[in-house]
């Protein structure tokens, strides 16, 4: 983005030009002849007063106006106004960790919901949405991944009672909807309609930057889900809670991180909702690493993984956390294309053991997942 404009050359006086007529002189002026509009000089000043209110330039070569002709106005978007007023906080140096809504949110990059450009220092926009639903009885998950132009969608059910896993990914969104706290899948014998109250839990937003580019992502856990499920001729009533996962940005070419996402109850009957990470959006102050007690965030420190995905303990020598998981069901999906590699593992199970922040589970279900990618 530049700052400044460039300095407009019409606005050097012609040596040449024709004095004007005075009015006492015999000759008329031609009414035919229209005085020449001037619109680089106001094409440039509209650049410079955008750039000055701290808007981008406009996209493309402005055309001079043609002779006899109005000049071109220049109409701001008012969604990307409305939300860079919106999120006017500082510059993005640093790791952001924050409530959705945050005063210090970062300023000067794009974030949603601002349109975010396919291309940023050379890398491809990434963007996906994913909502994890996990019970006693049942499990599911359903996703939306966009890669630049192409488009992935998936869903998997798991059916604790069956011992049966459903699962289908496909290279479009065909059959899948995931709308604003709501859920839904209509792809053959499979119907997935659920409701999901995004703002029974705070939604924690982090920005990461990773060179010339930032990742994104808005994360959710423990909120209630309520719906129905239905595979073949078998319909489940869902009544639960799940996890909300919003991303989006530029990071790295390759990619590799470990991710934990559950719910659960605790010794003291807490609603519990729990997001560990590690490999991406993992700072040791401003991570996505999160755990829910009764709908409330609190940030909680580094932590690893198990290579097997059996568990997860806290980094610090004297950390509280050892959680264990036990799976049932694996989703897995490797990929070979062009410029896209992909290897996937996300298990479906349950867990045991202590949450960072000293919280003991009396119960807990939902996912651990190996991700590595070169996109």
């Amino acid at each position: 983005m530049h700052a400044h404009a460039p300095t407009p050359t019409h606005a050097r006086p012609r040596a040449h030009a024709r004095p004007p007529l005075r009015p006492s002189a015999p000759t008329r002026p031609r009414a035919h002849a229209p005085t020449r509009p001037r619109p680089p000089a106001r094409c440039a000043h509209a650049r410079a007063g955008r750039a000055g209110a701290g808007h981008p330039p406009t996209r493309g070569r402005e055309r001079p106006a043609r002779r006899g002709t109005r000049a071109p106005r220049h109409a701001p978007a008012p969604a990307r106004v409305r939300s860079r007023r919106q999120t006017a906080g500082v510059p993005l140096t640093t790791p952001h960790r924050g409530l959705l809504g945050a005063a210090d949110r970062p300023s000067g990059v794009a974030l949603p919901p601002d349109r975010l450009p396919l291309l940023l220092a050379g890398r491809v926009r990434k963007r996906w949405r994913y909502v994890g639903a996990y019970g006693p009885e049942l499990s599911v998950c359903v996703g939306l991944v966009r890669i630049g132009p192409l488009t992935q969608s998936f869903w998997a059910v798991w059916d604790r009672g069956e011992g049966r896993l459903s699962e289908r990914t496909r290279p479009r969104a065909a059959g899948v909807s995931l709308e604003p706290g709501r859920v839904r899948v209509a792809d053959g014998a499979v119907r997935i309609d659920l409701e999901v109250d995004e703002d029974a839990a705070d939604a924690v937003e982090t920005v990461t930057p990773y060179g010339p580019g930032h990742a994104w992502t808005l994360k959710r856990a423990g909120v209630p889900v309520r719906g129905t499920v239905r595979v073949g001729d078998r319909e489940h009533a869902f009544d639960g809670a799940g996890v909300v996962d919003d991303s989006a940005g530029w990071p790295p070419r390759h990619t590799s991180w470990r991710w934990s996402a559950g719910v659960g109850v605790d010794e003291r009957g807490r609603s519990i909702g729990w997001n560990l990470v590690d490999g991406i959006h993992d700072d040791e102050a401003a991570s996505e690493r999160s755990v829910w007690v009764d709908g409330r965030a609190a940030h909680v420190g580094p932590v690893r993984f198990a290579r097997d995905l059996s568990g997860v303990r806290s980094v610090a020598p004297d950390g509280l956390v050892d959680l264990a998981f036990r799976a049932e069901a694996t989703r897995a999906r490797r990929d070979r294309l062009v410029v896209v590699r992909s290897s996937y593992e996300q298990p479906f199970g349950t867990f045991a053991g202590t949450l960072p922040g000293g919280v003991t589970l009396a119960e807990g279900f939902g996912v651990m997942e190996r991700h590595d990618a070169v996109w």
